[in-house]
């Protein structure tokens, strides 16, 4: 007896999750046939075409790691349906496949994306951006165990400021390059007597340049052509003491 009735309560859960599973089912097709009642907002189709650009860029990097990038400049496309208006906008109502509807009656919509070019940059900060390009190269390439976290510290504010350099913040600005200033700083303390002092000091030189620059600037005013020159000599100054310091610690270990 008690097994049969195991098996009755077993029964019983199977079909109430048939049942829970028929019913999400249903939910989503009336969510599906709410959707294709109401349309989409134009608002919405460029959401999705801007997602898909994104996404077939990245497919198009992963299939060309080491070479160059590929970008989509442009987008163009046409979508047909039932246009209404919905508020401030359009909707496009797409016919549905059972549907059978004489094109002249549909409206349709013409999209065409472009992508918008970065802003030019003034000289002395574009100065300023291929300083932190060869900073960020230089300090990548450390393998050093000594200053290797610091390092990779420099790699990822490089990186950061020189994605945003064309969009300014001056908070986050001023908060970068004085982070960079301090990683700058400890990775020239970190350097030890197996580096030429000639290289020694132009590193410390850099760090302690580069710092100073960064105590003068406040988050009330853009830096002037100036500080970003200053800015720009000393990351690249900075950059050369690590290449220079990289190339004679690889030639010591090859001969050792």
């Amino acid at each position: 007896m008690a097994n049969a009735d195991q098996e009755q309560i077993k029964l019983l859960r199977d079909q109430v999750a048939r049942l829970i599973s028929q019913n999400l089912e249903l939910r989503r097709q009336l969510d599906d046939f709410e959707r294709e009642k109401t349309g989409l907002t134009i608002d919405e189709i460029g959401s999705v075409l801007i997602q898909a650009m994104r996404s077939a860029e990245e497919a198009l990097a992963a299939e060309s790691p080491n070479e160059s990038r590929y970008l989509i400049s442009q987008l163009q496309t046409t979508l047909r349906g039932f246009l209404s208006r919905q508020a401030t906008t359009l909707t496009l109502r797409m016919p549905r496949p059972e549907q059978t509807v004489p094109t002249d009656n549909l409206g349709s919509v013409q999209l065409n994306l472009v992508r918008v070019p970065p802003p030019v940059l003034p000289n002395e900060v574009a100065a300023f951006g291929s300083a932190l390009e060869i900073a960020q190269a230089a300090f990548n390439a450390w393998s050093q165990r000594a200053g290797a976290n610091v390092a990779g510290q420099i790699v990822a504010l490089a990186t950061q400021m020189r994605a945003t350099l064309s969009q300014w913040t001056a908070d986050a600005f001023l908060a970068s390059v004085r982070a960079l200033a301090d990683a700058a700083v400890n990775w020239s303390q970190s350097l030890g007597s197996s580096v030429p002092d000639r290289i020694l000091e132009s590193a410390r030189a850099a760090a302690k340049r580069l710092f100073a620059a960064a105590q003068l600037l406040t988050p009330a005013r853009r830096p002037s052509p100036e500080e970003f020159a200053v800015l720009a000599a000393a990351t690249q100054q900075l950059a050369q003491s690590c290449l220079d310091a990289t190339a004679v610690l690889r030639t010591s270990t090859s001969q050792s």
